[in-house]
């Protein structure tokens, strides 16, 4: 457990991408009983300095997930 892996890797970016779901646009409001599971599976699974860097990799992917109509709206006007 010395290194990132990169099957908790990508349960982090699982588990942002299902935050970020369950928010306004895309309405899948039941996923944000579930969205944080992966999250805490790496948790415990991991030691603390690794447990901080796979909460940065989910709230980024759920910020930029978010974000996409910022994109929109800078494009239409």
């Amino acid at each position: 457990m010395g290194q990132l892996k990169l099957k908790f890797v990508l349960l982090s970016v699982l588990s942002g991408t299902l935050i970020a779901l369950s928010f306004q646009k895309f309405n899948f409001f039941y996923l944000a009983w579930f969205a944080f599971v992966p999250l805490i599976y790496c948790i415990f699974k991991s030691k603390i300095k690794y447990c901080l860097i796979y909460g940065f990799i989910t709230g980024f992917v759920c910020y930029a997930v978010s974000m996409f109509w910022m994109f929109v709206f800078l494009n239409n006007n």
